[in-house]
């Protein structure tokens, strides 16, 4: 059975999604992407984490959810960040 992905997406108008559901929030996407990626760390198995944006996005929100994904997944430990479309 394989480990089931996440997706994060930046789009270029600025919105974000986790699995293809906007993040709409009165503070902004962060603090959904904060509980969604915490509760990712407590699965067995981790699933893969991937954040993939549209050319001309937001880079502000690229680099906090980069921050965020080295946080809680330990990305260079555990290798299940990545970059770019899922496929």
């Amino acid at each position: 059975m394989p480990i089931p992905a996440n997706v994060i997406k930046v789009e270029r108008s600025g919105r974000v999604t986790w699995n293809g559901v906007e993040l709409r929030t009165l503070h902004g996407f962060e603090n959904n992407i904060d509980t969604y990626l915490a509760q990712v760390t407590d699965m067995t198995p981790q699933p893969d984490t991937s954040l993939d944006f549209d050319d001309g996005a937001p880079c502000s929100s690229i680099i906090r959810i980069r921050q965020l994904m080295v946080k809680h997944l330990q990305c260079e430990v555990h290798r299940r960040c990545l970059q770019g479309p899922a496929t």
